[in-house]
């Protein structure tokens, strides 16, 4: 199986050295529809299967009964073959009305629908995130600092995951991505200005490795170190950062009935929710909840803000408080606090610091460099 994952990565990486492989969306096995123009599909062999390569519309199905089989239909014409994905060329495609680039793979996953993936270069995959991970009307020197991390996070992930189906998600798994999104077209110019500019650059670390760059909305006054919070990641120092505390937003309560908190953990008869463990920045590392029984269950920060809701319980630098069989968190920021601080940085271009000073305020052990 492996040898064949490489063919197709090499057969789709031809066009250029930094190619990203990304699942921008999945669809049931029934049902696929290919549109767009010169659409040609092809086996994992690369051998041709829809026929002549200028088509219009492809309906594809995929079952896994006696070994996997696709089931490719052009022009009332039904052809079945035995292979673990499909590659898909063509212009202007949509597959289920949904736009895609001009290069992807159609490969089953673990919950029996079909990953959609897209075969890009990295640039322009850089473009479809920029927009959606930071507002494109922001200060210029900030979204320059918020691509070059960006790019750093990507190139790491491409380079730890090249053997993987795919490296990146679309979504907050890894970063967000949209291809072609009507909402941020009226920004595109600036968005291919601030990509352009940057191209290649990317965060090192001392070791001349890329780094892992992560970053969030909100530090709520200082920066939070990766293996606080995932046990893994390049190391960075905790940094101070006081523009955050002048956000309005900054701080938020969140109150939640004991009994919510229950289903949320399938316990029962919960007595105490409390700090088990706090990390060097102050954020929650570690919660002990326990019932009446007195048995308990420890949860990392993070795992509490899974189950309850990353919206709701928007940071782990919180206090927690239980009164009349409600449970208040009381915090500051948004999202795990590694990193680069979205709003500080904004705050820190809008003072007139330049993309390079403001990396550097938030990764001072990182060295700025070229791929």
């Amino acid at each position: 199986m492996v040898h064949i994952l490489l063919s197709v990565f090499f057969w789709f990486s031809v066009t250029h050295a930094m190619d990203v492989r990304v699942r921008i969306f999945s669809v049931p096995t029934t049902g696929i529809e290919i549109m767009g123009d010169t659409v040609q599909v092809t086996d994992g062999g690369a051998v041709p299967v829809s026929g002549a390569p200028l088509i219009q519309t492809v309906k594809i199905s995929f079952a896994d009964i006696f070994g996997a089989q696709w089931k490719i239909e052009r022009n009332e014409n039904l052809r079945v073959i035995t292979d673990s994905y499909l590659k898909v060329v063509g212009k202007n495609m949509r597959v289920n009305l949904n736009r895609t680039p001009r290069k992807i793979l159609l490969r089953p996953n673990e919950s029996g629908a079909i990953d959609v993936i897209a075969v890009m270069n990295l640039e322009e995959y850089l473009k479809g995130v920029l927009p959606h991970e930071m507002p494109a009307s922001w200060p210029e020197e900030a979204l320059k600092a918020q691509v070059i991390a960006a790019r750093s996070y990507a190139v790491s992930q491409i380079h730890s995951r090249f053997s993987r189906p795919y490296q990146l998600d679309s979504t907050i798994e890894d970063q967000v991505f949209r291809f072609q999104d009507a909402r941020v077209e009226h920004y595109e110019r600036r968005i291919s200005k601030i990509v352009g500019e940057t191209t290649g650059e990317v965060l090192k670390n001392g070791d001349g490795s890329v780094m892992r760059a992560y970053y969030h909305a909100d530090c709520g006054g200082r920066t939070e170190q990766a293996h606080a919070v995932w046990d893994n990641g390049d190391k960075n120092p905790i940094v101070k950062d006081d523009h955050c505390l002048l956000n309005g937003s900054d701080q938020w309560t969140l109150n939640i009935s004991v009994r919510d908190i229950e289903k949320k953990l399938r316990m029962k008869n919960v007595t105490e929710v409390k700090t088990y463990v706090r990390s060097g920045s102050g954020r929650v590392q570690s919660i002990i909840v326990k019932d009446k029984q007195n048995e308990s269950i420890i949860l990392t920060g993070q795992e509490l803000r899974s189950k309850l809701g990353f919206k709701k319980l928007k940071s782990t630098l919180f206090d927690i408080q239980i009164k009349d069989k409600m449970v208040q968190f009381i915090g500051r920021g948004f999202g795990h606090g590694v990193g680069l601080c979205q709003v500080g940085s904004r705050a820190l271009a809008s003072k007139g610091m330049d993309h390079v000073a403001i990396l550097k305020h938030y990764f001072p052990e990182a060295q700025l460099g070229k791929l």
